[in-house]
Parts: structure tokens; sequence; C-alpha cells
């Protein structure tokens, strides 16, 4: 067995016939360009088209934003797993791809997909309800408490920062945000109890 044969780590098979090509690295850059790791010369595969990587065992496709898209099983797609006998289209171009996955990676390697996917986004970006800017803006966002009148002495000095809170009446240090929601939920609950306003 050759040197070359024993690191590969598959292999695709052009459908409808051709020579397979060899998955040898577990990081190849498929497309037109020559110094390409799996060089497809046609006038329609974009020049770094997409790049396929060997993770927990099995391989991963991840289009590259090109042109003409990079289809699994016939579907459009970002970024997919696949499995020994997906097929993968490269613009109009199909192959299968045939490996065997590491057992002693693919252990884990789909609860670890699913956590992965599971955490990357929230539950209302992963229900359309909103879009990733709208809810990393909504994340950054800081809790508005309702304002609380604080009474303050002639002694007291105080010049806060734009992100400074300030002290309860006869406080001189600053208040926590539990401290505020504590005080503000008393409040409500005082004046919940008095009687309503003639």
């Amino acid at each position: 067995m050759r040197q070359d044969e024993k690191k590969q780590l598959g292999v695709l098979d052009p459908v409808g016939g051709g020579d397979p090509i060899p998955l040898l690295k577990d990081r190849l850059l498929v497309g037109r360009r020559p110094d390409c790791d799996i060089c497809l010369p046609f006038a329609n595969v974009s020049a770094k088209h997409c790049e396929l990587r060997f993770v927990q065992g099995y391989w991963t496709i991840r289009d590259l934003n090109s042109t003409n898209g990079t289809k699994v099983n016939g579907q459009r797609v970002h970024e997919k797993r696949v499995y020994p006998g997906d097929v993968i289209g490269i613009a109009t171009h199909r192959y299968k791809i045939d490996y065997t996955p590491d057992p002693v990676q693919a252990h884990d390697a789909e609860t670890d997909d699913l956590f992965h996917k599971v955490t990357e986004q929230s539950l209302m970006e992963r229900a359309n309800l909103v879009r990733p800017e709208e809810e990393r803006a909504r994340r950054r966002r800081r809790v508005r408490l309702p304002e609380t009148p604080v009474r303050l002495t002639a002694d007291d000095d105080f010049d806060y920062g734009p992100d400074e809170t300030p002290p309860f009446p006869g406080s001189t240090s600053p208040a926590s945000t539990e401290e505020l929601l504590r005080f503000v939920e008393e409040e409500q609950r005082q004046q919940g109890r008095r009687p309503s306003d003639r």
C-alpha cells in the first residue's frame, strides 16, 4: 500500500463516471483555481467554491459564497455534515462521497453537533422570529428599571456617570441591580396596598 493510500480519508466518486478523487487531508479547499486542494477546472465552479472538513469522524461541507452553490442530495446548503453515500453537488457537477466514519471520534459527534446548533443561536433566531443582528442588539440592551424618586439632602453631592445607579435614600454607595429590583417590587407592593387617590 502506498503512503498516500494510508492517509486517505475517503473518495469523491463522480456521478456518471470518471476518476475518483481521493480525500487526503482533513481540510480541503475545492474550486477552479489550480492552487485548490481539489481543482475542478470548470467555468461554472467558483475560484474558491467550497471547503470539505473532516470533523469528529465525519466530513462536513461548507459553501464559500460560490456563484452556483453547493448541494447535498439535491438540497442547496451553506454548511452540512455529509454521510457515506451522500451526493455532493458543486455547481452542476455531482460526486458521491465514500468514506468510513472514525468510530473513536464519532462516538459523541451527533450530540456535540446538536449542542453546537442549539447554543449558537437564540430560540427567537431559530424560530425565524428575529434576525441575528436584531437579536444581538437586543442582548446588548440594558435592563431598564422604572424611575424611582430618590430624595437627596443638602449634604448629598453625587455626580453619577452614565452607567452608575444612584444610591438609596440615606445610602452613599451605589445600589446593585438586585437591590433596585427588590426596592421597586417593595414600592409597587406598598402602592398596591394604599387606597386609590380620590
